[in-house]
This record gives structure tokens, C-alpha cells and sequence, in this order.
């Protein structure tokens, strides 16, 4: 297994590698992506500009109902400068949420493709069927530095996931922790950093990607073909992501567990330390936001200009 994490520990000729990688990918110039909503290689296009969140095309929320202004998900546009256009998601989690009906607890706020754009039925069951599905994906974080300060607890209580493809196991399949996810964890320098998790056949693995940069927009790209098998038995799997135009994490190999169900993915912002079975409540009673904005989700004919930020 081949895996490139941060650019502090690469070696001068993995360097390069990233480098070229950046380059071939990324090219020249900016913006957002070049792909709109009606391209077909896009699952989903959303800035949030009609001003609420399309349920019935783009989003299904992760428990109940949600809602525009008093949910757990909302649209705004006036809290911080938008990434695109004028409306943004945001999303918030404490026990003032956690008592708007629809809210799935003080702990989780988040939204899932709708089924029909979901990997388990863009691809079919099994194993061997949804081995090899691809997506490209693009979005960009905001952490406000009013809800984000390190806290002195440190440790578990740091640790927030705002973009993720969830384990999909069933019964007493092998196999825990997701295939992916990027959050936020406190690190042993004593700083917020963003953290990736990676999990499937081939292991665990949380490298660092960096010190987060609070009350601004982070751009993430990503490339991923999901498969569970090794590159010596025919797999295909990839994993490449990009953070504000620099690749920060490369890996060939193994990107799943075999289950006979593919992962799915969600955003918004997930604390587990805030879980009712881990008994923290005495901090609780913070509540803790994020948005997202510009938004592209592309299958395996996507490009990286189709859903960069």
C-alpha cells in the first residue's frame, strides 16, 4: 500500500510526485468548477442559491425532517462571506438543537445523497459489483473561530467530521470504522489540524493534513474509486485529495471493507464526544456550526475542474 500524507514527511522525490499530480489536475487558473447543474457527469451542483435546501432533489436529511431557519440544517447568508453566489448550508449541533424536532440528537447534524443517487444503487450489491465505482467531489469548509477555539480538554472533545462516506455493514460483517472521513482533531502539537481517516482491507489510517485555518473557506477535492481488493488481485482501488489546490493525501490500494454493500456518503458536522453513551454533557450546552458551500458531486467521467471550488 502506497499512501502520501502530509507534505512535511514526504520525501523530496514523493514531493515532486505531488507536485506533478497538483499540476496535471489542477492546471491553470481558478474558480469554480466548470461543470453546472444539468451536466451529466454531476450527481449533485448545490450553492444553496434558491435560498433552501432541495429535499426532493439533492438531499435527504440523516434522521427526520430538517427544514429552512429553525432546523438543524439552514441556509444563510449574512453570518460569513460565501464561498459562491450568496447562500451557504449551515449546520449546527448542542442541546439547544438537539430539542428542534427532526434533529438526530445534540451530537449529529447531517445530509445524505437521496437513494437514487446513492453508490448502492448507482452501482449494484455485492461485492464484486459496486468494486470500482468512482466519484469525483468538491466543497468547501468554514470553521468560525467563534465555536471552534481549542479547548483545554483537548483529545476526544477537538475531534468534529464535516464530510464522510459511512461504513454500509450489515449484520456480522468484518470490518469497522468508515472508508472515509475529514474532520478536525487536536493533535499532539497542541493544535486543531484536519485529519483524514481512511479504513477498509488494507488497514486503518489517520494522517495529518494540516493546521486549520479558522474563519476561512477551505476548498477539498476529491478522487476516489471504491474497492475493497488488493492492486495485485485486479483492484482498482484510489484515493487522492486535494486541500485549497495541493494534493495532501495519495493512496493506491484497498479503499473499502468487503461488505456487500458500498459506503455512503453524508455532510454537515458529526461530534461524537457529544454522543448521549460517551456522557459528556457538561459541554453540551455549546453549540458548535459549520457551513458548506459549492458543492459538485461527479461520477467517474467528472474532472477535477468539474467540482473544485
Amino acid at each position: 500500500m502506497n499512501s502520501v500524507m502530509m507534505p512535511k514527511s514526504l520525501t523530496a522525490k514523493k514531493t515532486i510526485v505531488i507536485l506533478i499530480l497538483s499540476f496535471c489536475y489542477v492546471g491553470w487558473g481558478g474558480g469554480i468548477g466548470s461543470a453546472r447543474q444539468g451536466d451529466e457527469r454531476l450527481l449533485v451542483v448545490d450553492d444553496f442559491e434558491s435560498g433552501n435546501i432541495d429535499y426532493r432533489n439533492k438531499w435527504s436529511a440523516e434522521t427526520g425532517g430538517g427544514g429552512n431557519g429553525i432546523g438543524p440544517w439552514r441556509t444563510v447568508d449574512s453570518e460569513v462571506p460565501a464561498r459562491s453566489g450568496k447562500f451557504y448550508l449551515k449546520s449546527s449541533i448542542g442541546s439547544d438543537i438537539a430539542r428542534i424536532p427532526g434533529s438526530a440528537g445534540p451530537y449529529r447534524t447531517e445530509l445524505r445523497l437521496p437513494p437514487e443517487k446513492r453508490l448502492n444503487d448507482v452501482a449494484p450489491h455485492g461485492p464484486g459489483k459496486w468494486a470500482g465505482a468512482e466519484y469525483w467531489i468538491g466543497f468547501s469548509v468554514y470553521l468560525p473561530s467563534s465555536e471552534f477555539r481549542v479547548h483545554p480538554e483537548g483529545g476526544e472533545w477537538q475531534r468534529d467530521v464535516f464530510y464522510q462516506w459511512h461504513n454500509n455493514a450489515r449484520g456480522n460483517e468484518k470490518g469497522s470504522g468508515n472508508p472515509l472521513y475529514i474532520g478536525t482533531d487536536y493533535s499532539a502539537r497542541g493544535v486543531l489540524e484536519w485529519r483524514l481517516e481512511m479504513a477498509g482491507e488494507g488497514g486503518k489510517f489517520k494522517p495529518w493534513l494540516g493546521v486549520v485555518e479558522l474563519d476561512r473557506w477551505a476548498d477539498w477535492v476529491i478522487h476516489v474509486v471504491w474497492d475493497w481488493r488488493p492492486v495485485e488481485r485486479g483492484g482498482k482501488g484510489r484515493m487522492t485529495i486535494w486541500k485549497d489546490g495541493s494534493v495532501v493525501y495519495d493512496h493506491a490500494g484497498p479503499t473499502a471493507y468487503r461488505h456487500f454493500r458500498g459506503p455512503f456518503q453524508k455532510l454537515g458536522i458529526y461530534h461524537g464526544w457529544w454522543r448521549p453513551d460517551n456522557r459528556h454533557e457538561k459541554n453540551i450546552d455549546t453549540v458548535r456550526s459549520v457551513y458548506h458551500d459549492a458543492i459538485r458531486i461527479g461520477d467517474g467521467t467528472a474532472t477535477y475542474r468539474d467540482v473544485a471550488p
